[in-house]
């Protein structure tokens, strides 16, 4: 059985400041201090490893949802969530899914040997991230998978406020929608 999934894309906006003026901030780093682009985002992209690769997943309490960076053995952290800092592109997968419900678990073949999984168990699935975010704009794109049954949307936009978010700003993230397909869309629209 084969798991439907598409690709959604948001726009991340950020009001009045750039990412370099957040992360900038974030780091707590002077504007006076002389930064490339790329020492930037690689500083982004430690912020968000950080918060996925701790001990415990990172947990929204709002969506029941937790997300975190599996690794299998012999897999390697770099390899699963990728950074393009030259070009301001975080890509790869990420983990996610439902916590804080209490679920069975049997093997198809003896569903008499069940195990219990209490709430404290988080139930995940590897997804597709394409994290565009150029350092002088205020404006970036998400791409994620969305699966059948399961959309992390919701919770990588907390966890996006979480990392972005400033003491005087919040971020914004919106569905992406190219004008060409609404353009196509009105044109062979009947009204």
């Amino acid at each position: 059985m084969s798991v439907e999934s598409n690709l959604e894309i948001y726009k991340i906006i950020l009001g009045r400041r750039t990412f370099k003026e957040i992360i900038l901030d974030k780091n707590m780093i002077p504007a006076n201090v002389e930064k490339t682009d790329e020492e930037l985002f690689t500083l982004l992209f430690s912020n968000i490893l950080n918060k996925l690769t701790q001990d415990s997943a990172w947990t929204s309490d709002q969506t029941k949802l937790g997300l975190a960076l599996f690794s299998n053995e012999g897999e390697d952290v770099n390899n699963i969530l990728t950074i393009h800092s030259n070009s301001n592109v975080l890509e790869g997968y990420i983990d996610g899914g439902f916590y804080d419900r209490i679920r069975t678990i049997a093997q198809t073949n003896n569903v008499a040997e069940r195990e219990l999984l209490g709430r404290d168990k988080m139930v995940a699935d590897r997804y597709y991230i394409y994290l565009h975010c150029p350092i002088g704009s205020k404006v970036g794109l998400l791409f994620l998978e969305h699966k059948k049954g399961l959309n992390i949307h919701h919770a990588v936009q907390i966890f996006l406020e979480e990392v972005l978010r400033t003491q005087r700003y919040r971020i914004k993230l919106e569905r992406f929608v190219p004008q060409t397909i609404i353009n196509e869309y009105q044109d062979g629209g009947v009204v």
